[in-house]
């Protein structure tokens, strides 16, 4: 049997390496930093100690997700190649590919390069077109459709509508990436502006809206907007299923949980500012607050 090397850092990555990585039930090292680590722990897998120099000596081939919070995977690429270590990466969204193996201005490709859908297929297939790009299934979104399959069964919903928000790390990805905050014309809280300000727009009376910061936020950014009395709280689930089944509407901006939130039946809207660059998320079930507030006019 071959070992593997997973290394990762942010949310959507970690989801989708770990659930690969159950399905695929081989020998690993794991070398993880930030939000992943959490993510791998909940799921029991374990977490190396090893500095990934050293895990690297002992696995067959590398995989990793990729970051933008973090140049870890970006790291772990440049060595794998300069010793010669065959090296995959995941791509687990549809947008910045290229900047998502930038670091100092050196775009560091793996040898091979897997989507998990046709959207992502055909955007990587075009960009990097001397890299091997792969469609590969998607175990996460699989282990989400079992997920709720079997929730739906036993879930009952108070007959009340109600709202979700996800939370994203917009200002510091654009800080961090652009070292501009402002670099997407808007951020996380502008985007929780717009809504509150364009809730009459959406034509559902909205009992209230609870808001889910992302992993890699702190649950206080968004506390100036419990002042607003259709803001119930914010959330503290574990599990961001739950927080999906127990509303009638996910808002977000461009965030993967959205197309979650499409998975389960729910409506979903995008809550992206009139300045702000367009949703990059390729699902025409999506709708957009400020293509709703046009058509209202």
């Amino acid at each position: 049997m071959k070992k593997v090397l997973v290394v990762s850092h942010d949310a959507g990555g970690a989801e989708v390496l770990s659930s690969w990585l159950l399905q695929y039930e081989c020998s690993y090292e794991a070398i993880l930093e930030g939000p992943a680590r959490k993510i791998f722990s909940r799921k029991n897998l374990k977490i190396s100690n090893l500095s990934f120099q050293e895990a690297i000596l002992n696995v067959d081939f590398v995989i990793t997700s990729t970051s933008w919070q973090s140049d870890l995977e970006k790291e772990v690429i440049r060595y794998s190649k300069k010793i010669g270590k065959y090296v995959i990466s995941v791509l687990d969204h549809w947008v910045n590919y290229e900047e998502r193996f930038l670091i100092n201005g050196e775009m560091i490709l793996p040898n091979e390069v897997w989507t998990l859908d046709k959207h992502a297929y055909s955007i990587a297939k075009n960009l990097f077109k001397d890299t091997l790009v792969k469609l590969e299934k998607n175990y996460y979104f699989q282990n989400i459709q079992d997920l709720l399959n079997k929730k739906f069964k036993s879930f009952t919903k108070k007959n009340e509508f109600i709202g979700l928000f996800i939370g994203e790390n917009i200002s510091d990805h654009a800080l961090k990436t652009y070292l501009d905050k402002d670099h997407f014309g808007y951020d996380e809280n502008e985007a929780l502006e717009f809504l509150l300000e364009n809730l009459s727009n959406i034509n559902i009376n909205l009992k209230s809206i609870k808001i889910r910061p992302h992993p890699s936020e702190e649950n206080y950014k968004y506390n100036w907007a419990l002042e607003n009395k259709i803001i119930s709280k914010i959330s503290n689930s574990k599990e961001l299923l739950d927080d999906i089944l127990h509303s009638d509407i996910v808002f977000g901006c461009d965030s993967m949980a959205m197309v979650i939130g499409l998975m389960a039946g729910k409506k979903v809207i995008s809550c992206i500012p009139e300045n702000g660059r367009d949703c990059s998320l390729p699902f025409k079930e999506i709708q957009h607050l400020k293509n709703i507030i046009i058509k209202n006019i």
